[in-house]
């Protein structure tokens, strides 16, 4: 709920000594890779989102990024494919942390976001600006097996990149790490 209420915003630059949050979603072919960065104020101010390249395009591409927004300390999916490109940008300077997905973290991931929207303390790019974000959000559903079991997901034939990568900079943002010096 609340997604257009929250769709107000626009992309901005950074600002010297500001601190920035973001979410990391990768895919390599199908899906989209989608970088999505927050200041302080959870406001959304850079995306990028692309596919179709390969892992060190797309690295270059998250560094660039990261470095533009005051070294941006990022959120990745750590899991499966994720954990080999997490550990490559640790390993190439940036600030990282790694998030694994399970059925629960993915549960409170999005939980933590749909309440973001629903106390409108996240403010994204105005539709016109950035639509497949919007699009995204608003499809985005929970569907309840026979079992109880939750799933949490776009409809089939769309994406969700941008839904769970605003997840894991807004998981991200709230938290507000402190720093991360150095990398051993």
């Amino acid at each position: 709920r609340n997604v257009r209420d929250c769709a107000t915003g626009e992309f901005k630059d950074p600002v010297l000594g500001k601190s920035y949050y973001g979410g990391l979603d990768l895919a390599k072919v199908e899906d989209f890779s989608v970088l999505t960065l927050l200041n302080s104020q959870q406001e959304c101010v850079f995306v990028d989102r692309f596919h179709k390249i390969p892992w060190d395009a797309q690295l270059t591409r998250i560094r660039a990024g990261a470095d533009r927004y005051e070294d941006a300390l990022l959120l990745v999916d750590s899991t499966g494919s994720g954990e080999p490109i997490f550990d490559a940008l640790r390993k190439g300077g940036c600030r990282v942390r790694p998030y694994g997905f399970t059925s629960q973290s993915k549960t409170d991931l999005i939980n933590h976001l749909a309440l973001q929207f629903e106390k409108k303390d996240i403010i994204i790019p105005k539709a016109e600006v950035f639509p497949e974000m919007v699009e995204e959000l608003e499809s985005y559903e929970y569907d309840v097996s026979d079992s109880g079991t939750v799933k949490m997901s776009a409809p089939r034939g769309q994406h969700d990149d941008c839904v769970v990568s605003l997840a894991l900079a807004a998981w991200q943002a709230k938290r507000r790490h402190p720093p991360i010096v150095a990398w051993v």
